[in-house]
């Protein structure tokens, strides 16, 4: 079924009730769709896909190279110049 957002608002509890009985409840706003649905579902709409966790987090570090690039002999020359004032 196909709820405006401020109607879902004001009948949450039904919306998720529907969810968890007859599945997929959709919402819209500004012409956008959001699905409303149990974790039951997302699991078994997923199974067998990609799993619904986000990527794991890469750093900068392992992004650039990490121990590769600990192992290049290269060094940085520090300036020294003073620090300087600056006005915003």
């Amino acid at each position: 079924m196909t709820w405006a957002v401020a109607e879902a608002k004001a009948k949450l509890s039904e919306v998720l009730d529907r969810a968890e009985t007859s599945g997929l409840q959709v919402l819209t706003r500004r012409k956008r769709e959001f699905v409303v649905m149990t974790r039951e579902e997302l699991d078994k709409r997923c199974a067998g896909n990609e799993p619904a966790n986000p990527k794991p987090f890469v750093s900068a570090w392992d992004a650039l190279g990490g121990p590769e690039l600990a192992q290049l002999d290269f060094e940085i020359p520090r300036t020294k110049s003073k620090a300087r004032w600056v006005k915003f």
